[in-house]
């Protein structure tokens, strides 16, 4: 008995030890973000045409807080997506490792790009679409605190679903799915995808449109993936 758990304690161990070093690149990144918290939280605000306010003493603190803590998360990335891959990487085959610099790499560019597609299109209509409902009586007043974390959720998602090409990969070349499984799915995935892009946007059919077909493509693009990693004869890339 004592044979067969102690890989299972090693690998708990080797676990923790990953959290441990991630949750320290996220603190070192917190505070470095922490410094330009500021041009961040401006930056943060400008798909909103109007300005904010605290409605209590720490909220306007709290918001330099939660911004360099998101920050903080971006900038430790690559450095996660390593710790992840070292983690995972004992249960792969010696050629499969070699694709740690693709993981970690296009894992932190997708992520970036799924918040910077979110920020320039998303938010902005999102948010004219929501303040829209504003009429004389009724005039928005929106705090920093409430501001932040709608626009965190939705950045924050959308740099994880654009990491869809990366995960079918590492699925693939693990043996948990195959291109023949996601493009059978094709049709239940779609119908996944607009359910989730109603859930995270604005609700308005424009907006998670606007979400669910780059999402779509996202997933068309995972079944071409999946095709060329697959274990065999078709891994030549």
């Amino acid at each position: 008995m004592t044979e067969n758990r102690m890989p299972f304690l090693t690998h708990l161990e080797e676990l923790r030890k990953s959290l441990i070093k991630i949750l320290l690149a996220i603190g070192l990144g917190f505070g470095i973000s922490y410094l330009f918290s500021g041009h961040i939280l401006h930056w943060l605000k400008e798909p909103l045409s109007q300005n904010l306010v605290f409605i209590s003493p720490t909220e306007a603190f709290m918001a330099n807080l939660k911004v360099s803590f998101f920050a903080g998360v971006i900038l430790a990335l690559p450095f996660s997506l390593f710790q992840i891959w070292r983690f995972i990487a004992p249960g792969l085959k010696q050629t499969e490792k070699s694709y740690a610099v693709y993981f970690i790499a296009s894992g932190s560019l997708l992520f970036l790009a799924g918040t910077l597609f979110a920020y320039y299109s998303i938010l902005p209509i999102g948010l004219h679409f929501l303040l829209s409902y504003a009429y004389p009586g009724l005039q928005p007043m929106i705090s920093v605190g409430e501001y932040l974390s709608f626009c965190m959720v939705i950045l924050f998602m959308f740099g994880l679903v654009f990491n869809l090409p990366v995960i079918v990969v590492m699925l693939t070349r693990m043996g948990l799915v195959t291109y023949t499984q996601l493009a059978k799915s094709r049709r239940y995935a779609v119908l996944v995808i607009f359910i989730v892009a109603a859930l995270f946007t604005p609700p308005d059919v424009f907006t998670q449109l606007l979400m669910g077909i780059p999402l779509v493509l996202l997933y068309e693009v995972s079944i071409w993936l999946s095709y060329l990693f697959a274990p065999g004869e078709k891994t030549g890339l």
